[in-house]
C-alpha cells in the first residue's frame, strides 16, 4: 500500500512539472510567433498529448523543437531574452563549427531546459530527410494558450527512429513512444512509412526500431515487418545487444560515457549500405568537437585540417599521454 501511494505521488509530481513545461512552451511559441519564427515540436509535450493521451504518462526535461538554421541566431536571442542561457560556451568560430557539425543547442532556466534543433541528426549519422515536406505536412495543434506546429504522424514514426537510432537506443523511453504512435489515436500508413525509411536507407533502422518496440513496449507494428527484421541475423543480434544494454545499469553507465565521436559498431551496423558505413566511419573519425576546437584552434581557411588533426589526436596523441602519466618517474 505504501509502495502505491508513493508511485501515485510521483505520478501527480510528474503532471505537475509536465504542465508547468508546457505553460512555459506555449509562452516560448507565443515569443516565437511575434518575430515569426516558424517553430517545429516533435517531442516531450506534445508526444505525451498526442499519443499517450494523458500529460502525466510520459516524462520529459527537455523540450525539443526544429527550427530553421537560418534562424538560429534570432532563436537565441528570443531563448536568451526569455531568461535562458546557453550550456555551450562558444567562440564565435566554435560556433560556426558546432553549427555545422553538431544538432543542437541545449537552453537552461530554473529547471526548464530547451533544446532548439536545426537538424534531427548530427552530421557524422546524418540522413537525407525531407526537411521541407515534413515542415509543409506539419498540422497544428492547440497547447495551452499557443497553436504548435507538430510532424505528422508518419513523420513523427520515422523521426523517432532515425533520432532513436542516432542515441543507439539508451532509453527504453524511445522506444516506448514508437509504441505509443503505433497504438494511438491516429492511424498510420505504413508503406508509406517503409517507403521513406528506404529512401532514407535506414531499412535496418526500421526494422530495430520496430523489432524492439514490438518485444519490449507491444508495439502494434505489421507482421511483415516484424518477419523481415527477424529475418535478418544483423538486425537480431543488435536488437538483442540494445535489449543487454537497456536492461543492465552498468551497460548503460558504460555506453553513457563514451564519447560522441566515438566510433560504435550499433551506428555502422544500422546503415543499410557500405557506403552510408563508411561516410559514418570517416565522419566520426574526423568530425572537430568544441574539445578540439579549443585544443586546436584553426582559422577558416584552415578547417580542412581537422580531418588529420582529430584522428592525431584521439588516437595517438591523447593514448601517448595518458600511458606517459601511467610510467613511473
Amino acid at each position: 500500500m505504501r509502495s502505491f501511494q508513493a508511485l501515485k505521488g510521483q505520478v501527480a509530481i510528474t503532471a505537475m512539472r509536465n504542465e508547468g513545461a508546457i505553460e512555459e512552451l506555449a509562452r516560448l511559441q507565443q515569443s516565437f510567433d511575434k518575430r515569426g519564427l516558424r517553430v517545429l515540436h516533435y517531442k516531450g509535450a506534445t508526444v505525451a498529448l498526442r499519443f499517450y493521451g494523458e500529460l502525466s504518462l510520459r516524462t520529459f526535461h527537455d523540450m525539443d523543437f526544429l527550427i530553421e538554421a537560418a534562424d538560429i541566431g534570432v532563436v537565441c536571442e528570443v531563448l536568451e531574452a526569455s531568461g535562458y542561457s546557453n550550456s555551450e560556451r562558444l567562440s564565435k568560430r566554435e560556433l560556426e563549427l558546432h553549427e555545422a557539425e553538431q544538432k543542437e543547442f541545449l537552453f537552461q532556466k530554473r529547471g526548464f531546459n530547451v533544446e532548439p534543433h536545426w537538424k534531427f541528426t548530427p552530421r557524422r549519422f546524418e540522413f537525407e530527410i525531407d526537411y521541407a515536406g515534413i515542415w509543409q505536412r506539419a498540422p497544428v495543434i492547440q497547447v495551452a494558450d499557443a497553436k504548435l506546429l507538430v510532424p505528422a504522424t508518419e513523420d513523427a514514426l520515422v523521426l523517432m527512429m532515425l533520432v532513436g537510432a542516432a542515441g543507439f537506443w539508451k532509453r527504453l523511453q524511445m522506444l516506448a513512444d514508437i509504441a505509443a504512435v503505433t497504438n494511438g489515436p491516429e492511424p498510420i500508413n505504413w508503406v508509406t512509412v517503409e517507403a521513406e525509411m528506404k529512401r532514407l536507407r535506414a531499412t535496418r533502422v526500421l526494422y530495430v526500431a520496430a523489432l524492439l518496440a514490438n518485444m519490449l513496449c507491444g508495439a502494434d507494428v505489421p507482421v511483415t515487418i516484424l518477419d523481415a527484421a527477424r529475418g535478418d541475423p544483423m538486425v537480431v543480434e543488435m536488437a538483442t545487444q540494445v535489449t543487454k544494454t537497456i536492461s543492465d545499469p552498468q551497460l548503460s553507465r558504460a555506453n553513457a560515457d563514451l564519447l560522441p565521436w566515438k566510433f560504435q559498431w550499433l551506428l555502422w551496423g544500422m546503415r543499410d549500405g557500405w557506403r552510408d558505413r563508411l561516410v559514418y566511419l570517416f565522419r566520426t573519425l574526423t568530425t572537430p568537437t568544441s574539445l578540439h576546437t579549443r585544443r586546436m584552434p584553426l582559422p577558416r581557411f584552415l578547417t580542412a585540417l581537422y580531418v588529420v588533426l582529430v584522428p592525431v589526436h584521439d588516437y595517438l596523441l591523447v593514448p601517448a599521454f595518458r600511458m606517459f602519466r601511467k610510467q613511473p618517474h
